[in-house]
């Protein structure tokens, strides 16, 4: 996957494949279950090197660190046990 492209965005049908060009077919894996994503919105972020910018990839990676914070503690917590 390139940087400068979303690696959320993909055919509704097949996650494994996106077009170059923005296109109704294209939903966002960011979110489950997958959404349809406009297509200015395409255009502008999840097509270009400013996709980490969009709110939807934001709160995908606050999920992630969230995540990674709790299972953390959870190791920490179980070594001081």
């Amino acid at each position: 996957m390139s940087a400068t492209v979303c690696p959320f965005i993909a055919l509704a049908t097949d996650s494994g494949k996106r077009l170059a060009t923005a296109n109704a077919a294209h939903a966002c894996f960011a979110q489950r279950p997958a959404q349809p994503i406009e297509l200015g919105h395409q255009e502008r972020l999840c097509l270009s090197a400013t996709f980490s910018g969009c709110p939807l990839f934001v709160a995908w990676a606050a999920r992630k660190a969230a995540l990674a914070r709790r299972l953390c503690s959870a190791l920490l917590n179980a070594r001081a046990s």
